[in-house]
């Protein structure tokens, strides 16, 4: 149970939202793209691997994971992430993929680094051959993973919050230090960070990393985060 816990633990991948943006919807987007693979290749169909993360709320001055308030938003993220595009057929892989302790080592050392190189370094990294093995299992050739936290405020959801905090803080154990660097709890915000992989090739193709001063749990926000990751990655590809 304890190895268990320290894979989901270490694999949960997440950076917090500066509390100083400019902006009031959109704190920061970032991304990486292998344009040349992009160009040569059509994506039809992206299979989105079930998304990992959590969302917290402030209860009693603590910032705890609320397991209630995070199985709102992975409902609501399986309904809307097919409707954010109409570029490509999405679908949503439902099932319990379980990453091996190497791909997890692999994936927290590399996804960190996106942030600092050039997208001709990032064309030129390869998904790892624990990933690759993973991936082998899968129906499907391009895959979408997603990580993602989200930081709300308890006036916001009080029926919710009360019910919830001490499942929050059996979500807490699973998310361990990786969540030290919350901002203040009176602040709402969706972190998201998503890498699309092509299994034949081996290669990430695409990163984002996109964050917004909004509701975690909101269709609205949870729309938009998506629909500007895909229109991203379809400015980037082949038309």
């Amino acid at each position: 149970m304890k190895k268990q816990i320290f894979l989901l633990a270490i694999f949960i991948i997440i950076l917090s939202p500066s509390q100083n943006s400019l902006f009031a919807n959109t704190l920061f987007a970032n991304s990486l793209a292998n344009t040349e693979f992009l160009h040569k290749n059509t994506i039809d169909t992206i299979h989105i691997l079930p998304a990992i993360g959590c969302i917290k709320c402030s209860a009693k001055s603590k910032i705890i994971p609320n397991d209630s308030l995070n199985h709102i938003f992975l409902t609501r993220f399986k309904k809307i992430i097919q409707s954010t595009t109409n570029k490509y057929a999405i679908t949503y892989e439902n099932n319990d993929t379980t990453f091996s302790l190497a791909a997890t080592e692999y994936l927290v050392n590399v996804i960190p680094k996106f942030e600092n190189i050039s997208e001709d370094a990032f064309s030129e990294i390869g998904i790892g051959s624990d990933l690759e093995n993973l991936l082998k299992k899968q129906k499907g050739r391009y895959f979408g993973i997603v990580f993602y936290q989200g930081n709300s405020t308890p006036n916001m959801y009080p029926e919710i919050v009360v019910g919830a905090v001490v499942g929050g803080l059996a979500g807490g154990l699973l998310a361990g230090v990786l969540f030290s660097n919350l901002p203040s709890g009176n602040s709402t915000n969706l972190a998201t960070k998503m890498v699309i992989i092509d299994k034949q090739t081996r290669h990430f193709i695409f990163y984002t990393n996109d964050e917004r001063q909004r509701s975690p749990i909101e269709e609205k926000t949870i729309f938009k985060t998506f629909s500007s990751i895909f229109k991203d990655l379809y400015s980037n590809s082949k038309h």
